[in-house]
């Protein structure tokens, strides 16, 4: 990997303030990092698309199913 190369992962506000902005809940029993329990019950806009590009621009991806 390349030292420019990094992964966002966008997490609910309200789940953050909820768990007082601990990331211990960020990791299952493994100790792998999971995030998708933070999206239950919690989904965003659904113009997410629209407002993501406002700050970052689209581009084509390799896979159909990923938004780049």
């Amino acid at each position: 990997m390349a030292v420019w190369q990094f992964t966002v992962t966008y997490i609910p506000t309200n789940w953050a303030k909820g768990n007082n902005y601990s990331t211990l809940n960020l990791y299952d029993d493994n100790g792998y990092f999971v995030t998708s329990t933070t999206w239950l019950n919690r989904q965003p806009l659904t113009n997410f698309k629209e407002l993501l590009s406002e700050v970052l621009p689209v581009t084509d991806s390799w896979s159909c199913d990923m938004l780049l």
